[in-house]
């Protein structure tokens, strides 16, 4: 009786973290951030285990991008058991909002652009900056498409470039500056891309 009662102290907890701590409640009036980017890609917030399943009965995704570091709260906990009970593939590349990822990070998200099976689900926490940021990446480099890129990057998706997480739309302009094409973006992060030097120029805009 003792081990059954902490198991259902240990999932209240789970539970809380998810729904209270970690802003479920939230979300859930805004349908969790949820849209399509692309034919088999979709975007959103941190998904509950009811929203995964959803996801699955509607969409059949099969793998799930989080952007957020793994934990041992209960919103990772609940994520990935319940990925786990659908059959989906849980992968994790933790990026931040107001730092931009160092060229092998995006690397590593292009590589999986073309690797991982679809229909997939890219999400952080509210679905605006970080998931705004891999979808705008994702749509450069398959369609080579700037605009089509940076309409992912808008307050319709609660990003607003303003913020600190302005940075975002910086790295998409310097790319439009220099007319960059979507076949020559390997070699840019590999020879010319420097987050730092891009940082420096969005403080200096703000002044």
């Amino acid at each position: 009786m003792r081990y059954f009662i902490g198991l259902l102290n240990l999932k209240f907890k789970d539970f809380y973290n998810l729904y209270i701590s970690d802003h479920a409640y939230i979300r859930w009036f805004l349908f969790n951030n949820f849209h399509t980017i692309d034919r088999d890609i979709y975007r959103s917030g941190q998904p509950t285990p009811r929203n995964i399943r959803r996801y699955k009965r509607k969409y059949n995704i099969k793998i799930i991008l989080t952007l957020r570091r793994p934990s041992d709260s209960g919103y990772f906990i609940l994520e990935d058991e319940e990925a786990k009970k659908n059959g989906i593939q849980l992968v994790d590349i933790p990026i931040r909002a107001k730092i931009l990822p160092n060229k092998d990070t995006i690397k590593l998200i292009l590589n999986l652009f073309d690797s991982l099976a679809q229909p997939i689900l890219i999400h952080c926490k509210s679905g605006a900056d970080r998931t705004g940021f891999v979808a705008a990446l994702y749509l450069f480099y398959k369609y080579n498409d700037i605009d089509k890129a940076k309409s992912q990057l808008s307050l319709k998706f609660f990003h607003n470039k303003y913020t600190e997480t302005g940075i975002i739309d910086v790295f998409f302009d310097e790319i439009e500056k220099i007319g960059l094409q979507n076949n020559e973006l390997y070699n840019w992060l590999n020879n010319s891309y420097n987050e730092d030097f891009i940082l420096e120029k969005y403080k200096k805009s703000k002044k």
